[in-house]
């Protein structure tokens, strides 16, 4: 966790036909440690500069919050059942769209960061393919360009990013 290693504002000419009001956000901000990406708008550099940091630090106190205490028995239960529910109807999928559009994957990933321990642990002992709902609910995404599909890297590079963390 810290500070970003990049940052950028440009103005997002797109942004326009995105936002409801013309006057908010035809400014982005983008910041990236590498592992982390936030893009953040607002209606003048400053305030998209503002918005960003406030979303990398809302990710970095979610994160932390998660790490200071210890997994609640229910949330365990909630995941293992939805875990196996997924992992048995999806046993003869091989589209990763399908197997991340099942209910109980999109479930697991709605429990938000406290579920992110349960989610590294199954990880590291089941290989179960949780690198989207990582990505999704911590906004990290600490695995190498260059390891992308082999899933021992891609593995390795979450529970690094989980220890790092002190979520495992």
């Amino acid at each position: 966790m810290g500070k970003p290693r990049s940052q950028t504002t440009f103005r997002d000419d797109e942004a326009d036909a995105r936002w409801l009001s013309g006057s908010r956000g035809k400014y982005a901000t983008k910041l990236s440690d590498g592992a982390r990406t936030v893009v953040a708008h607002g209606a003048t550099p400053e305030e998209s500069q503002q918005r960003a940091s406030r979303v990398w630090e809302a990710r970095e106190k979610q994160i932390a919050a998660v790490a200071d205490r210890g997994i609640d028995e229910d949330l365990r239960v909630a995941f293992e059942e939805l875990a196996l529910v997924w992992t048995t109807e999806t046993a003869h999928l091989s589209s990763p769209a399908k197997l991340m559009d099942h209910p109980a994957y999109r479930q697991v990933v709605g429990l938000g960061p406290a579920v992110s321990p349960l989610l590294l642990r199954d990880l590291a002992e089941n290989r179960r393919l949780w690198f989207p709902a990582l990505t999704a609910i911590t906004g990290e995404n600490p695995v190498p360009e260059d390891a992308a599909g082999d899933i021992a890297r891609m593995i390795g590079a979450w529970t690094d990013w989980g220890r790092e963390h002190g979520l495992i």
